[in-house]
């Protein structure tokens, strides 16, 4: 399977309220350099977006390459995540993989 790049992530990103079907009130926060703050990793790229209507601040992980198995340890983690999301250092966790 071949993973858009890091470019092409940005690129929608920037035009979150056009490419997002669920997330529609989330706009990335851009740096001081006008680009999406962001940070990068050996199989994804995570954006900082922020809630236009609740000011809330999210990542959204981007993923770049494959990774076997990614989607049932996802799985796992957000099942397990939930007996702990009443913690003030938790806020909702939700899992939604996307396949192009």
């Amino acid at each position: 399977m071949n993973y858009p790049l890091i470019s092409e992530y940005i690129e929608a990103i920037k035009s979150a309220k056009d490419n997002f079907a669920e997330l529609v009130n989330l706009r990335a926060v851009l740096g001081e350099d006008g680009q999406p703050v962001m940070t990068s990793g050996n199989f994804a790229v995570v954006f900082k977006m922020k809630d236009e209507e609740g000011g809330r601040l999210y990542a959204v992980k981007c993923f770049t390459k494959e990774q076997e198995g990614r989607a049932e340890v996802y799985r796992q983690i957000t099942e397990q995540l939930v007996f702990v999301s009443n913690q003030e250092y938790i806020i909702q966790i939700s899992l939604a993989l996307i396949y192009a």
